[in-house]
């Protein structure tokens, strides 16, 4: 996965005024959902309304299938470099992204880093302010799969700074700085930290002499997952389980 996204990357490296590494459209299947059920609400209301509202309700049934056809018809994410351009029925808006941005996953179907992180996509930048979350789109793999790839070209060389510094390097919920994790209201020493497990969607800490995990975070729940698994990954006899590949 890494190195396919990292090789398209490599290939589109001037395109921040060029061609998008990828568009991304709503799913189709979502679209088709959504004409099954309206169709089968106008058929109900059809028949349950007398003359004349049976039209009227009718009528407005169908304008609602239309609006939301042409909401999905007119979606389109556009992955450039340094930005994303969404554009829909009711605009365009442009996410930049950069050494600053918040990558983060909800849910768990896709997989990321080998285990299951999201089927939606969730970006905060800069100062918290900008937001932004794709849903349902029909190359969610490759869009995700891209941006893992582009949190590792900005994001983590900023954290690895920042750890050899000494400051604080925080993941939502979680924190490291110096020799300590700090997840919510606890700490630890990393070195007390003998393995990091992916199990049902949650990342868990286990450390020598607990037989229960020490603390457990929904992965959701971590933005730059990926860049937090790196900076674990450096530490020494630290084990790592339920992690494909």
């Amino acid at each position: 996965m890494g190195s396919r996204a990292a090789a398209v990357l490599a290939r589109n490296e001037e395109t921040k005024s060029g061609p998008p590494l990828l568009v991304c459209r709503r799913s189709y299947k979502l679209r088709i959902l959504t004409a099954s059920l309206l169709g089968v609400l106008v058929v109900v209301i059809g028949i349950q309304l007398p003359n004349p509202w049976n039209l009227v309700s009718v009528g407005a049934a169908i304008l609602i299938l239309l609006g939301v056809w042409l909401f999905d018809q007119r979606f389109r994410a556009h992955l450039f470099r340094d930005r994303i351009d969404v554009q829909s029925i009711v605009g365009r808006a442009t996410v930049e992204l950069n050494s600053a941005t918040k990558y983060g996953q909800s849910a768990s179907t896709f997989l990321i880093n080998g285990i299951a992180t999201g089927t939606a996509l969730k970006l905060v930048v800069d100062d918290g302010k900008s937001r932004v979350v794709f849903r349902r789109l029909d190359q969610m793999r490759e869009m995700m799969e891209l941006l893992t790839e582009l949190e590792r070209t900005d994001v983590l060389p900023v954290a690895l700074q920042q750890r050899e510094r000494g400051a604080p390097v925080r993941f939502g919920p979680l924190r490291i700085q110096g020799d300590m994790l700090h997840v919510q209201n606890k700490q630890v020493t990393l070195a007390a930290v003998t393995t990091v497990q992916a199990d049902n969607g949650a990342l868990k800490f286990r450390v020598s002499g607990k037989r229960l995990a020490w603390a457990s975070i929904p992965i959701f729940a971590i933005p730059n997952f990926a860049t937090l698994l790196e900076l674990l990954r450096r530490e020494p006899d630290l084990q790592f389980q339920g992690f494909g590949g």
